[in-house]
């Protein structure tokens, strides 16, 4: 081959022209490579020349296509402890990288065009085969406590999906699902649990109200809105529950206020605090004596929130709900053009951070606490409470927790009347926002 020609093969790829350099080598009649279809030919025909330990191991390699301890590699490929030269000749032949050949090393695909193409190889039957085989290796040596693991685990046993173990793919979407969810990666979230239901329907699993609901609020917060409106309404009319009941009132008011028609947003949180037994803030008069009052009683469990939270399980479930319904019902309240009952909706909310602890619920009780202050023109409480919210998002770690607090600033800021640095506020968090979106970390409804 000329180097002209393998230079445009290669199409700027070291790793390529490495490749059909040692190809004419070995094969000195070939005289051109024509398209880029003779890529797959030259890595095919590499491949073909491996052991058969060697092959089974580079299917296995490619279609996980991530990387994988060697310990998992080499159940999954069927590989006794003899034939662990596999590894060795895969590395040998630039098809996969590793660290090294214990248990507990790792290795991946050499290029992601070696995972296409030996891929591309593949009978859909055959590779069914190799993610059944993927999925019961790392399902003996998964760690249920890793996340990484949870999502592989959910992805090899959707794509061989054998058809007597399609309760077992429904479980283990599920719970990538969850964990999804529980992370705040709402659009993995929606893709496991999608899998989970089609899973489900083959199966003839009727879905529970809570993982109707899980999946209506991972939609809700992708704005898929319409399907999560849509599921909402049928576990109103299923459920009984007052905590389900509550969480469904949550997530509708959400939407509501997304599509800016807080009238329908305040009533689905007032039945929401209904359902939890609670009531929603005074409609009188609007009293800073009252106000200063029910402050200074929730000091204590403001303060002792910052620390740790006391509530388990179901009643931790509550006391966060109702923060969030809370919090909810004043930023319909701001939409609403009502600050004094914004400030009421804070001052309830501050009831219940005692129990909940630092997190999310405690950034968006400050970063109401400060639209209130910043409704009502009260500069130095809004002061205050930018910083304790700027804090609380940093200690998060959490780029969306950051991005809504630097968003509120700037939206409160011009609430105080200075639109100059609310113009560059928001202009800051906006970018922000954009990055986010194009890395994938921020989901559609909240943007």
């Amino acid at each position: 081959l000329r180097a002209r020609q393998i230079a445009i093969e290669a199409k700027g790829s070291p790793y390529f022209v490495h490749e059909l350099v040692r190809y004419s080598v070995s094969a000195p009649g070939t005289d051109t490579v024509h398209d880029s279809a003779s890529l797959a030919s030259v890595i095919r025909a590499r491949a073909e020349r491996l052991s058969p330990e060697a092959q089974r191991l580079l299917r296995v390699v490619c279609v996980a296509g991530w990387r994988m301890s060697v310990g998992v590699a080499q159940v999954a490929a069927e590989l006794g402890e003899e034939e662990r030269r596999a590894f060795v000749e895969l590395r040998a032949g630039h098809f996969a990288k590793s660290t090294g050949t214990r248990d507990s090393d790792t290795i991946e695909p050499y290029h992601d065009r070696v995972r296409e193409m030996v891929g591309a190889i593949l009978s859909p039957a055959e590779a069914q085969a190799v993610h059944l085989s993927i999925a019961e290796s790392l399902e003996a040596a998964a760690d249920s406590a890793d996340s990484e693991q949870t999502y592989a685990l959910a992805n090899h046993w959707f794509l061989a999906r054998p058809p007597d173990r399609l309760d077992h793919v429904y479980e283990v979407n599920l719970r990538a699902g969850r964990t999804a969810a529980a992370s705040f990666a709402f659009h993995q979230a929606n893709t496991y649990l999608s899998r989970a239901e089609e899973a489900a329907e083959q199966v003839g699993i009727d879905l529970d109200v809570d993982t109707h609901l899980l999946i209506a609020d991972a939609r809700m917060r992708i704005g898929l809105n319409h399907d999560a409106l849509g599921r909402y309404d049928q576990i109103l009319a299923k459920s009984r529950d007052p905590l389900q009941r509550a969480e469904t009132g949550l997530g509708i008011s959400r939407i509501r206020i997304g599509w800016l028609d807080s009238g329908p947003a305040i009533d689905a949180v007032l039945m929401a605090l209904r359902e939890l037994g609670l009531a929603p803030p005074r409609n009188k008069v609007f009293s800073w004596f009252s106000a200063i009052g029910t402050f200074l009683r929730s000091l204590p469990g403001l303060r002792t929130a910052l620390v740790r939270g006391r509530a388990q399980g179901d009643d931790l479930r509550r006391y966060k709900l109702a923060t969030s319904l809370y919090v909810q019902l004043g930023t319909s309240y701001y939409f609403h053009l009502e600050p004094e009952n914004l400030l009421r909706s804070a001052l309830q909310a501050m009831r219940f951070l005692r129990q909940v602890g630092p997190g999310r619920e405690m950034l968006e009780w400050h970063l109401l606490a400060g639209g209130a202050a910043g409704a009502l023109r009260k500069q130095k409480p809004y002061d205050w409470l930018a910083a304790k919210a700027r804090r609380i998002a940093a200690q998060l770690q959490d780029p969306v927790a950051i991005a809504r607090y630097r968003f509120f600033r700037g939206l409160f800021t011009a609430l105080l009347g200075d639109t100059l640095a609310a113009e560059k506020k928001l202009g800051n968090a906006l970018d922000e926002i954009e990055l986010l979106l194009d890395t994938h970390e921020f989901y559609t409804g909240s943007a």
